[in-house]
C-alpha cells in the first residue's frame, strides 16, 4: 500500500486510490509537519521531495477544475459531493512547507477555488504501470482510462459503499472539459454504461470481496512519451472478452475496441467513443 514507484497511489492491496486515502495520506503527512516543524522528529528533505512529487506529479493532476477524476476514488465515488475538493487548506500549508514549488502551488490554488478549469494548466500524459491506469491532460480538457489486470483490484464494496461499481475497472473513461460533468450524477447513473466500457447488459451487483479482488488478464499496459500515450486492454471479465485500445492526441483521443465474445449469456454493452475535442465542445 502507499506511493509506488510510478508515483501512482494503490491501498487495500493493489487498489488504485490516489483520491480517498491517496488524499488522507497527505492531508495526515502535512498535519504532522506542522506538529513537528522545528524538532528532531521533522520530516526529512527526501522524504518531503518524495511527498512534493507524489502531490505535484499525480495528485493535482486528476483534478480537472476542482473536480476529481471519479476513478481513483474507490467506493468513495458513493459518497455525497465527493468529487469536488478545493484543496484551499491542504494548498495554503504547502506553499508554506514546500515553498520551493510555492508559485505552482499558487497557480493550482487559483484554478480550483475559482473553477477555471485551464488556468495554468499544461499539456501531459501519464502511464501508471503500477495502477493499470492512464492519464490524459489537455489545456481544454481532460481524459483517463482505468483498467484492472493480474496485477491489481477492481473498485471494492465495504461500508455499504461501492455497491454497483462493478464495471468502473473494465476500460472506464473520465471524460472531462468544465469538470463538473459527472457531479453528484452517481444516483441516476446507468452502471452499466460507463463511458469507455465493454460490459454484459444490465447492471450487477458488486460482490468483490472487501478490499476488492484482481482482475483476470495480464494483457493491459500503456506507453507515453509524457505528452502523448497509448493504452490496451485485453478484457477478460464477467463472461465477455474484448480487445480494447486508446489513442491520446492533442485534440482527439481515439478509442477503439475489437473481437469482442460473450460467454455471459447476456447482451454486451460497448460504450466505446471516438470523442473530438474543440474548445468546450466534445
Amino acid at each position: 500500500d502507499g506511493i509506488q514507484k510510478d508515483l501512482s497511489f494503490l491501498d487495500h492491496g493493489r487498489q488504485l486510490y490516489i483520491g480517498g486515502y491517496g488524499y488522507y495520506l497527505i492531508e495526515g503527512i502535512i498535519n504532522r509537519l506542522r506538529l513537528f516543524e522545528g524538532t528532531k522528529y521533522a520530516m526529512p528533505l527526501e522524504k518531503m521531495a518524495l511527498l512534493s512529487d507524489y502531490i505535484r506529479g499525480t495528485y493535482l493532476n486528476v483534478f480537472r477544475s476542482c473536480y476529481i477524476d471519479y476513478s481513483v476514488l474507490g467506493r468513495s465515488i458513493a459518497i455525497e459531493n465527493a468529487l469536488k475538493n478545493k484543496n484551499e487548506d491542504l494548498l495554503n500549508n504547502l506553499i508554506k512547507y514546500d515553498s520551493g514549488h510555492a508559485s505552482e502551488y499558487q497557480d493550482v490554488l487559483y484554478r480550483l477555488t475559482a473553477e477555471d478549469a485551464s488556468y495554468a494548466r499544461t499539456d501531459k500524459n501519464q502511464m501508471f504501470p503500477c495502477a493499470d491506469y492512464m492519464l490524459h491532460n489537455r489545456k481544454k480538457y481532460d481524459f483517463s482510462v482505468r483498467c484492472v489486470s493480474t496485477r491489481t483490484i477492481h473498485d471494492e464494496v465495504a461500508n455499504g459503499e461501492g455497491l454497483l461499481s462493478t464495471f468502473l475497472s473494465e476500460g472506464a473513461n473520465n471524460i472531462r472539459v468544465f469538470g463538473d460533468e459527472y457531479y453528484n450524477i452517481f444516483p441516476v447513473w446507468e452502471w452499466d454504461k460507463s463511458p469507455g466500457t465493454t460490459t454484459p447488459e444490465g447492471e450487477i451487483r458488486n460482490t468483490y470481496v472487501e478490499n476488492g479482488e484482481r482482475g483476470h488478464t495480464s494483457f493491459v499496459g500503456g506507453s507515453s512519451d509524457g505528452k502523448y500515450g497509448v493504452m490496451t486492454y485485453l478484457m477478460d471479465d464477467h463472461g465477455v472478452k474484448a480487445h480494447k485500445g486508446w489513442f491520446f492526441f492533442d485534440e482527439e483521443v481515439v478509442c477503439l475496441g475489437s473481437g469482442i465474445e460473450n460467454n455471459s449469456g447476456r447482451a454486451v454493452n460497448t460504450a466505446i467513443n471516438q470523442c473530438h475535442l474543440k474548445g468546450d465542445v466534445y
